[in-house]
């Protein structure tokens, strides 16, 4: 099937149900297929949306009749949205109408899709109930079974509410290939059976008054050349054209009306008669026969019906043929006398509908109202040397009581599909559009190969735009980060009131000296993932990681009353869930050391190579202070968090424990009175211990479901064996000791426990991201390692 149905499917869940829900679809039936990237008019497998549907209806615990009914509705909801509400809305007057021409709006849409013998739509027909009043009959046959058929019902059910407004209830009565149905059926009856009407013409005369118009008057009605008159109808007003001179008022200035009678148009209910003739006494009729000489039927010349309908075929009440279009013979590769007088079964098959139809009068009156589909029968042929089969698109037409024209009309989507079928534009009629109609359908089909094309580029595109939107959100704040995108100058902000958290890994300098890089980089990249959800579960904002040193805030770059006590709650939080975190060279969990502390910073963009989000003001080097003196798995609070949370916090002065420290010496700032932050209260709803123990929970499946593959970043392609790695591997803690001391001793050492002083009248920042490069000796691979 093509995109088209998946990505109404997408738009359905991730509208209804949330976009976490699709990406668990997804997931559960392996599809890699990027949000909004299905395309349109690409054919993918059918198992592909069962899938999706199965894992919706797991995830959902419904069944999934209720999934596709559901969808079925949605669907159009959303092609009433799209570009196909013109051709929607322009299908019928009633219900009836509607669904019989669904299988000429699939005939259209299919010329859109490139790969077009790999369309294959369902089949509709409907029908006015004659077993029960007030009701029609829907049937529908797909090619792929019943899987479909909850969606049918939605959307039709959707279809009479949305575009008819009126509410109907369907019983099925038949079930495609079960107890020998070859389709499925309903029976559709309105809630309202006095809005029957809206179901179908049959039952019009039910409809209102004030509702009920004439077809008259919405006819132009003719006017006389000289004098401008209106020449109107002396009779019946429901009459759209006169039918005679008696009807007209001629104006006294014109000898002639100045419509003339029309060629008298065949009543569609006339073919009844055929039915009725069923089993009857064959009528005593003389038939026309094949022959040049002039003949007609209720007035039409036989040789002019000939020239203007090339394809045609009439037959009498039994279905003997008794003549061809001029150009029909030269199709079926035989003469015109070999298919004179054959039953037209003979001759011809029905290929669409597929099924439902045979050549009885009861049975082809229900195709009076719609397009149906006919091939040549190949042993009507005399040989067969076109590669394509012919397809006739057919309508059924009541020349007079005992004749009815089948109008062939080749179903011919482009030229080369004109050219496969063995004939030319010249055997298509002149004075029809159908040569227009093959130009155009070859426009259609070079357009749906580009639009194919464009609709490919433009998901990617979009997936791509969405990447780059969400990387640099994710670098900074989306008023910064929208601000740059449209040129504009990011100011300086001041931040009254903010609460930062700092936190390295204790003895992570003697750790980088034991082990490898790459190591050292998985352990420090699970304690960012999960110190990440974390951040985002508490509504915070992550400013920087430089090394093991991890710094975030709340109550910036929004303003948040509740900034100190979400921070407090996440360092509890970080605490709890770092356990899981092994050490690569002792195998035990890792050991943080936190700072917290409150008060007032300044924000501000720096940089035009690398725009970088940095925080300035002497808060931010009191908050390092606070860490870098701290201890091992304990939050380090400064006496100015200590109140805030005690006395001036009203929602949380009873939910946290402290315990105080006393003076503590920091460096470039003397003695200040400090706390540890101990525990939650079990009143604190975010942080008590079955909270933590949660958030334990879900930081162990991070961990342990995600795949940490062993990073070789010093290992050199162009090499022709192993050993020249092995050893570099082997040897890396010798060849690699003297720079990593230096980049471990002298510059993370230095930039940890110094202050993070600027150029301007000493604030603090903390904007740089450390980087060590070297050069193996036996790989000469330039090697950089953020550490």
């Amino acid at each position: 099937m093509h995109g088209h149905m998946i990505e109404v499917f997408e738009d359905w869940v991730a509208k209804d149900h949330g976009i976490d829900t699709w990406h668990a679809a997804k997931k559960m039936v392996g599809c890699d297929v990027k949000d909004n990237a299905f395309v349109t008019r690409q054919y993918y497998q059918f198992h592909t949306l069962i899938g999706l549907v199965e894992a919706v209806s797991d995830l959902l615990h419904c069944t999934t009749e209720k999934v596709l009914k559901d969808y079925g509705k949605h669907n159009i909801t959303y092609l009433y949205s799209s570009e196909y509400e013109a051709i929607l809305r322009s299908q019928g007057s009633t219900l009836q109408e509607c669904l019989s021409n669904l299988n000429a709006m699939h005939d259209h849409i299919q010329k859109s899709f490139s790969e077009v013998d790999k369309f294959s739509p369902p089949v509709f027909w409907c029908e006015a109930s004659q077993q029960e009043e007030h009701s029609i009959t829907l049937h529908y046959y797909s090619h792929r079974g019943t899987f479909f058929v909850p969606m049918v019902e939605g959307m039709v059910e959707q279809l009479a509410s949305y575009h008819f407004e009126v509410a109907i209830t369907m019983e099925q009565t038949a079930l495609q290939d079960k107890a020998g149905c070859e389709e499925t059926s309903w029976k559709i009856s309105a809630v309202e059976k006095s809005l029957s009407w809206k179901l179908s013409q049959v039952f019009s005369n039910e409809q209102p008054a004030a509702e009920r118009s004439s077809d008259f008057e919405h006819t132009k009605i003719a006017k006389c050349p000289f004098s401008g008159k209106q020449l109107v109808p002396t009779h019946k007003e429901t009459k759209p054209f006169p039918h005679s001179k008696k009807e007209m008022k001629s104006c006294p200035h014109s000898a002639k009306p100045s419509v003339p009678p029309p060629i008298p148009t065949a009543n569609r209910t006339r073919s009844v008669s055929f039915a009725e003739k069923q089993g009857d006494a064959k009528s005593q009729i003389v038939l026309p026969k094949y022959s040049d000489e002039r003949g007609d039927f209720n007035g039409i010349s036989m040789d002019l019906l000939r020239q203007v309908f090339p394809f045609h075929v009439v037959v009498d009440h039994d279905f003997k043929i008794q003549q061809v279009g001029v150009n029909l013979p030269q199709v079926l590769e035989n003469e015109a006398e070999n298919v004179m007088g054959k039953h037209i079964q003979d001759v011809f098959r029905i290929t669409r509908p597929v099924t439902g139809f045979t050549w009885e009068w009861r049975s082809m009156n229900n195709l009076f109202d719609q397009n149906f589909f006919m091939s040549p029968v190949l042993a009507s042929m005399s040989h067969k040397n076109i590669e394509q089969e012919v397809e006739f698109k057919t309508a059924m037409l009541t020349l007079s009581k005992d004749n009815v024209m089948f109008s062939l009309c080749p179903d011919v989507k482009n030229l080369q599909h004109l050219n496969d079928m063995g004939l030319t534009l010249s055997d298509l009629s002149l004075v029809t559009s159908q040569r227009d109609a093959v130009f155009l359908g070859e426009y259609v089909a070079q357009e749906a190969l580009k639009t194919n094309s464009l609709d490919k580029l433009s998901k990617d595109l979009k997936s791509e735009q969405k990447l780059s939107t969400t990387l640099l959100y994710n670098m900074l704040p989306r008023k910064v980060a929208d601000d740059l995108r449209m040129g504009k100058t990011v100011e300086p902000e001041f931040h009254e009131n903010v609460t930062l958290f700092f936190s390295d890994i204790e003895g992570f300098t003697n750790l980088c000296q034991q082990v490898r890089p790459w190591d050292v980089i998985d352990m420090v990249n699970q304690l960012y993932s999960v110190m990440d959800s974390l951040v985002d579960r508490f509504d915070l904002y992550k400013v920087e990681t430089v090394g093991d040193s991890y710094m975030c805030c709340s109550g910036m770059p929004e303003p948040d009353e509740h900034h100190a006590e979400k921070i407090a709650n996440f360092a509890l939080a970080v605490i709890e869930c770092s356990r899981h975190i092994k050490s690569p060279a002792t195998g035990e969990p890792i050991r943080l050391r936190i700072g917290i502390h409150t008060g007032s910073c300044t924000s501000g963009v720096v940089g035009n190579l690398t725009p970088h989000y940095c925080l300035f003001g002497d808060m931010v080097n009191f908050t390092s202070r606070h860490e870098s003196t701290g201890a091992p798995d304990k939050i380090h609070c400064s006496s100015d968090l200590f109140g805030r949370l005690k006395y001036i916090s009203t929602s949380a002065s009873q939910q946290f424990n402290f315990k105080a420290r006393g003076l503590v010496d920091m460096k470039g700032k003397g003695e200040h009175y400090t706390y540890w932050l101990e525990s939650a209260t079990d009143s604190n709803p975010f942080a008590n211990p079955r909270a933590l123990q949660e958030l334990s929970e879900e930081a162990k499946q991070l961990i342990t479901s995600e795949k940490w593959k062993m990073r070789r970043y010093f290992q050199d392609d162009s090499c022709s064996g192993a050993s020249s790695v092995g050893k570099s591997m082997d040897n890396f803690s010798t060849d690699f000791s003297d720079v990593q001391s230096f980049a471990i001793d002298n510059v993370i050492e230095e930039s940890a426990r110094t202050d993070f002083s600027g150029t301007t009248g000493g604030d603090a920042s903390v904007c740089s991201i450390i980087s060590v490069g070297s050069e193996l000796e036996d790989g000469g691979h330039d090697d950089g390692a953020i550490i």
